[in-house]
């Protein structure tokens, strides 16, 4: 699919990049990457740069550490969703180590990103394992507004106040606890990468965190929160009063950077 013409003009040289890439995909045979110690997935070339940040030993440190935190607390079986899946890599780490028990939902608003999931799924023989769901995660389902960014569109983000409507797009929007209904599915991992919906996707959430008890790996996007009127210092106390407690990523000074890469874990007795 043949990225839009605004989507190149408003990155004419991240919209390239993309179709190099899409070219290379049909000449070039994927590689294969170590993203974890015993953990290596084919790559298509379209996803290569995204998957090479977060290999072991090669990665960005910051990527790396955080898939690192991910895979350590995968465990056989598991039932994963995933809320920003972008091109997969969570998802994918999650089927591979969790087995062929183990059962992944990636939920991903971006038509391009979808496409490469799909592709990333089919080379590592996991298509069978994952569900791909076409949608934003919110607190209310419907439609809601999003900005469409990055090569070819394959970034969703929460508007800032004063962004004008005209450079925003309806995209459907579910919620997680709607989601986990509908499939009668108990998650036993819960990873948000939102850019700026981390409140409203955790409120939608609020069922599932009190009677499933998922760990959560959390991405606080704090500059694009308060860009969008939030508090990121609220979503941390929202899940502290659901009864989790941080276990991964420094508070307060989680709050002093633009990304917060964070992990939570249930409280015992909560």
């Amino acid at each position: 699919a043949f990225p839009k013409k605004d989507h190149f003009l408003r990155s004419p040289r991240g919209t390239l990049s993309w179709l190099k890439a899409e070219w290379q995909g049909v000449v070039r045979r994927s590689g294969r990457r170590e993203l974890l110690p015993g953990c290596c997935l084919e790559v298509h070339p379209v996803a290569e740069l995204s998957y090479a940040s977060y290999c072991c030993g090669g990665g960005e440190p910051e990527c790396a550490a955080e898939l690192l935190r991910f895979g350590r607390r995968c465990r056989p079986g598991m039932v994963f969703l995933d809320v920003g899946a972008h091109f997969g890599v969570f998802s994918l780490v999650a089927l591979r180590l969790g087995g062929g028990g183990a059962r992944a939902v990636a939920i991903e608003p971006s038509r391009q990103a979808i496409r490469v999931l799909r592709k990333q799924a089919a080379l590592n023989g996991m298509l069978g394992q994952l569900e791909v769901v076409m949608a934003a995660c919110s607190d209310r389902s419907g439609w809601i507004s999003l900005v469409a960014e990055g090569p070819a569109a394959g970034h969703y983000l929460t508007p800032q106040r004063n962004r004008p409507a005209s450079e925003t797009q309806a995209v459907r929007a579910v919620t997680i606890d709607g989601l986990l209904a509908e499939r009668g599915l108990r998650p036993t991992h819960l990873k948000i990468d939102v850019e700026g919906q981390e409140a409203a996707v955790l409120r939608g959430a609020e069922s599932c965190l009190r009677g499933h008890r998922p760990l959560v790996f959390l991405e606080l996007h704090n500059a694009f929160l308060r860009a969008a009127g939030e508090h990121p210092e609220a979503i941390v106390q929202f899940l502290e009063a659901m009864g989790y407690r941080l276990v991964e990523g420094e508070s307060p000074g989680c709050f002093a950077r633009d990304l917060a890469r964070l992990v939570f874990e249930p409280r015992e007795g909560a």
